[in-house]
């Protein structure tokens, strides 16, 4: 599989639903989220942390993120991490806000060895804030992650 991975793809399906957290009396509003860059990253995994809402049960925790090629066609390759960028508006700026996530995957979804059947989705909550270009990302670090597809 690995030999013709190159030509396969994943796309990674990231959904957004935002609700806000108020930290005072002021209305939060999210007017939109706007993807302001899209591609394969390098960046360095700081460490990684157990994490039972992903699949596997954990996740990296990276440093800065930079693009190395901006595109919406990702190898399927050990090794390639890829993601977006994206950009919050609304009111107030600077205001934290949860945003729901939702990875989808795509086929039969994802299976490493210590799960019974496989995975199509992830969904859990992240805070962010408004105003502030922020990253999201997925890397391709076990075999069994090479599932090709949208």
């Amino acid at each position: 599989m690995k030999g013709d991975s190159v030509k396969q793809i994943l796309i990674l399906s990231l959904c957004f639903v935002g609700s806000a957290i108020l930290a005072d009396d002021r209305k939060t509003e999210i007017t939109k989220i706007r993807v302001v860059e899209q591609g394969i990253y390098k960046c360095e995994v700081v460490r990684w942390v157990k994490d039972p809402r992903v699949v596997g049960g954990e996740r990296a925790l990276i440093g800065p993120a930079k693009i190395v090629q901006e595109t919406n066609r990702i190898p399927a390759v050990v090794g390639t991490r890829f993601g977006f960028r994206f950009q919050i508006d609304g009111e107030p700026k600077g205001q934290s806000v949860e945003l729901e996530i939702v990875g989808i995957y795509p086929g039969e979804g994802l299976k490493d060895s210590a799960q019974g059947k496989p995975r199509k989705s992830d969904r859990y909550t992240y805070p962010y804030k408004i105003g502030k270009v922020e990253y999201m990302d997925y890397s391709f670090d076990h075999d069994w992650e090479l599932v090709t597809g949208e």
